[in-house]
Order: structure tokens, then sequence, then C-alpha cells
């Protein structure tokens, strides 16, 4: 098969049962996604065809901790 396929991936899978989680690119260098725990909180990229995708996935939620950031900041 010479198609992309969507991957997804959610925290129970991964043996998670609390607190969000931040995905992170790590070839690009840079966060892609967070994983939360209600029902719908999964992470899908698309990678091509005999592609590859290595990801980290550590506690905490980047998008919320870069808001709360800027908000203390001021």
């Amino acid at each position: 098969m010479n198609k992309s396929a969507n991957i997804s991936i959610n925290p129970r899978m991964l043996g998670f049962y609390d607190g969000d989680r931040t995905v992170r690119d790590l070839w690009r260098q840079k966060d892609v996604g967070t994983l939360t725990m209600h029902e719908k909180g999964c992470y899908t990229a698309e990678v091509s065809a005999h592609g590859v995708m290595l990801v980290k996935v550590y506690p905490g939620n980047s998008d919320k901790q870069y808001t709360d950031k800027v908000r203390y900041k001021k």
C-alpha cells in the first residue's frame, strides 16, 4: 500500500489515567497536540506511506501552561 494513514493515540492506550499530556514531535522540535482525559481526547497524525513519526508524550498541557505564563506575566 502506498497511501498515507491517520494514526491516533489516546491517554488510556499509553497507560495514562489522569491529567493532560502534551504531544511533542521530536524531529520538528515542537509541541503538536494535547491529550486530555475526556472521551475524545486523542491525538491524530497523518503519516505518509513508508513514513514514521517520533513523538514524546509528557505530563502537562503546553497550551494551558503558555496561557498561564502570559496571563501571570502582566
